[in-house]
């Protein structure tokens, strides 16, 4: 904890956060994802921690998106691409919210500035060594290469929310990172009941 504000900046506690939510949505678990994320920002108001304005509006808009407002979504999604461009021109975090604008451009049938996007995001994922999201937005990208006819509605909120995260959270991904999410969140918080599916469970 920082001894001037009691608040922790760690980086690694924002990617918790929001990596818990999209596995949740993942999931299947909207109800879910909404309440941890509302827990976390109702803790960072407290001044316990840092969950970052850039991360809550990239959850915020991926929530939006999967009930199936998607035009609310990119609206959300546009201010938080704005705000990592503001802090961090180059992050990964950046990249996590260009992937989601551009799935949900690709959604949309904006494929040119989806590409757009994807292409910004891939190239932040290598520059950051994030393999696996690199992949996911080469998967994305090459999804943008042959339109389909009218694929997207708001009844298919799995589909969508595959897109906003290039697939990236496999079986194997979500395994692996709820298994270190919770043991942080229940070391820290000594677990806030919120829901979560064990690690133990996939």
């Amino acid at each position: 904890m920082s001894g001037s504000t009691g608040l922790d900046h760690e980086p690694w506690w924002e990617e918790v956060v929001g990596d818990l939510v999209e596995i949740l949505l993942e999931l299947g678990e909207t109800a879910c994802a909404r309440r941890t994320l509302d827990f976390y920002c109702a803790a960072q108001r407290e001044r316990r921690w840092r969950v970052g304005t850039s991360v809550e509006l990239r959850c915020r808009g991926m929530l939006r998106a999967v009930d199936g407002d998607l035009a609310g979504a990119l609206g959300i999604l546009e201010s938080a691409v704005a705000g990592h461009e503001e802090d961090d021109r180059w992050s990964a975090e950046l990249g996590r919210a260009l992937l989601a604008r551009g799935g949900l451009l690709r959604v949309l049938g904006h494929t040119w500035q989806a590409r757009a996007d994807l292409k910004r995001s891939l190239a932040l994922f290598t520059r950051n060594g994030a393999a696996s999201w690199r992949a996911a937005a080469l998967r994305a990208l090459v999804g943008t290469v042959s339109a389909e006819p009218n694929p997207w509605t708001s009844a298919e909120p799995g589909r969508v929310l595959h897109a906003l995260t290039g697939g990236h959270w496999s079986d194997r991904e979500i395994a692996a990172r709820l298994q270190l999410s919770l043991l942080v969140v229940q070391r820290e918080m000594g677990g806030p009941g919120l829901g979560m599916p064990l690690a133990g469970s996939f």
